[in-house]
Formats: C-alpha cells, structure tokens, sequence
C-alpha cells in the first residue's frame, strides 16, 4: 500500500512521473551528447537505427519484467527468477561495481567543463581533489531516503532537458546565421561502415538504464500501472533530447573540433558569443546547470545500483553487509 515501508524500510513514495524523471536523469548523460556529435551528421542516422533496434525492444522487456517483478533489487530479481541466486547475485555485483569506474569519469568531465567555461586553469592534483569530493558528495547525498533524493533526479532530469533545448537552439540559429559548421546535405546522413563502428558502443552505452528505477522496486506506488508508461514517455523524450544536443554542437563546432570532454560548453560558448552577444551570465547559469546535471546523474545511478546491491545481501544470496541499511533512513548505507 501506498506510504507503508519495503524491504529496506522507506516507504512507498515514487509515482509514474517521478519514475519517469527518474529515467530521463539515468539514461540521458550529457557527457555522451558531445561523444555522439564527434561521430559526425552520420551519427543522427546510427541513433535512429539503434532506437528502433536496440532502445524499443530494450524498452518494451523492461516494461514487462519491471511491472511483473516489481520487487526490491530490479535486474538481481529478474535474473535470479531466470536463472537462479548465484546469477542474481552476480548480476548485481556486475551492476553496481560498473558505477565505481564510471563514475570518475564523469567528475573527470565536470572538472573539464568548468576549466573551458570558466576559462580556469587547474592542477591535475586539483583536479583529483574535485573528484575525489564529489564521489563523497553523491554517496552522502544517497544515504538520505528516496522520497527526498528522488528531487535530486527530478531537478536533473529538468536540467538536462533544458540544457540540450538551449543547446539545440543556440545551435541552430548559429547555423542560420553564420552557415552551419557542419554539412546537412543528405549524404552526410549515410552510414560508413568504417572506423565509426567504435563509436556504437557508445551509443548503446548512451541508451541504457530503464531498469534503474526498478532497482528500488519497493518504493514504487503502483509498478503493475506506471512502469509502461514511465518508460514510453521516458522513451519519447530521451532519444529527442539526445538528437537536439547532437544538432545543437554539429550546427556550430566543426566536426574535427568537437571535444568529447568538453563539447557541450564548447558549442555554448561558440553559439552564445554569435547569437547572444556573449550573454555571459546567462552562459554561465548553464554551466552551473550542468555541472549540477553530471551530479544528479551520478546521485540517479547510486541509488539504483546500491538498492541492487542491497538485495543480495538481504536475500542471503551474497554476504549480509552487502544489505546493510541506514537504521532511520532505511537506506543502503555500507
């Protein structure tokens, strides 16, 4: 029932939109709009093939297993029903340690945007020191319930949205304006079989994450009615905003130009000194957005992965510590 605890005693206080939010802050990462746009215009027409052969159908199962086992732990409970506990837990031991490498990375990224939006300049030591804070940040952040930091989801999920809009449009008036620092013309929209395939893994990276939210199973309302439509309408606006970001820096970074690190502030600072006349307080509004956005997603995939992980040890099917939890907050917490 609505409001009563699960398993690790918070209670059930995530709704369809929260879900869906919740989603949209997992799977659209803003560092992997720049890395898509590095592919070329070409790129646009791998993410619409990957959408229709790889999102849909990954959207479609997840939409199933989530509403059928809603349970605590999400992707451990499917695969420990499929193919017995050992998997399960090992599924969930997979799942949540992939988050301790990437999550580096990601702060790795924030400290970059910072550097060529703020034109700072930073010591590699520094550097380490920011993102050694912010991985403590997000595990504090975590620890409070899920009824408080799902906000934290929400808020990035918004920003990001908003973010890739602006991008979008700052781009394409840029383009407008000045020429677009890219070709559109249609054969630019033709697939190469060549040294791009070592982007599509990124892509596929880019589209994952529609179980996240069933990770913590327990704390949805109503699993049977909005898990469908949380992940459709999460669906929609995910591969949208992921195109807009991708015509945002092609419209106004030339191809060979385009930073993986950095391409987003890059084509901000290019568009917004075009089109705005520099407007530096409201560029510097986004990158505090963004910055703001790469934590929310790291604070979005801790929350899904430690509730993962907590499973198995609840269940006895890993080591108890793993399912350790918060006393007042109900929260993994080891």
């Amino acid at each position: 029932q609505a409001g009563e605890p699960t398993i690790l005693g918070e209670k059930k206080s995530v709704r369809m939109f929260d879900m869906l939010l919740f989603i949209v802050s997992g799977i659209l990462v803003l560092d992997t709009v720049a890395t898509g746009a590095a592919i070329g215009v070409e790129g646009l027409t791998w993410w619409i093939i990957l959408a229709v052969l790889f999102f849909l159908p990954y959207a479609l199962l997840t939409s199933e297993l989530g509403s059928a086992w809603p349970q605590e732990g999400g992707i451990y409970v499917w695969a420990k029903e499929a193919f017995g506990p050992a998997w399960g837990s090992m599924t969930a031991w997979m799942y949540w340690i992939n988050l301790a490498y990437w999550a580096p990375s990601v702060f790795v990224l924030f400290v970059g945007t910072m550097i060529v939006g703020w034109d700072l300049n930073i010591s590699q030591f520094w550097e380490c020191m920011i993102v050694i804070a912010l991985i403590w940040l997000t595990m504090l952040i975590v620890l409070f319930p899920l009824r408080y930091t799902k906000w934290v989801a929400s808020a990035s999920a918004a920003v990001k949205i908003l973010v890739v809009i602006v991008l979008g449009v700052a781009g394409i008036t840029y383009a407008v304006k000045n020429g677009s620092a890219n070709s559109f013309a249609l054969s630019e929209f033709k697939p190469v079989w060549g040294s791009n395939w070592a982007f599509i893994p990124t892509i596929v990276w880019s589209l994952m994450g529609f179980e996240i939210m069933n990770s913590a199973g327990g704390a949805i309302k109503n699993p049977q009615r909005d898990v469908p439509k949380a992940i459709a309408g999460a669906a929609v606006l995910i591969v949208g905003a992921y195109m807009i970001g991708m015509i945002g820096i092609l419209g106004s970074i030339p191809l060979e130009d385009i930073s993986i690190v950095s391409g987003i502030a890059d084509a901000l600072k290019m568009s917004f000194a075009s089109v705005f006349g520099g407007a530096t307080w409201l560029f510097d509004i986004l990158i505090v957005l963004i910055l703001f956005a790469f934590v929310g997603n790291m604070v979005t995939w801790t929350i899904g992965c430690n509730h993962t992980l907590a499973a198995t040890g609840l269940d006895k099917t890993a080591p108890g510590v793993f399912g350790h939890h918060h006393k007042r907050w109900g929260t993994p917490d080891y």
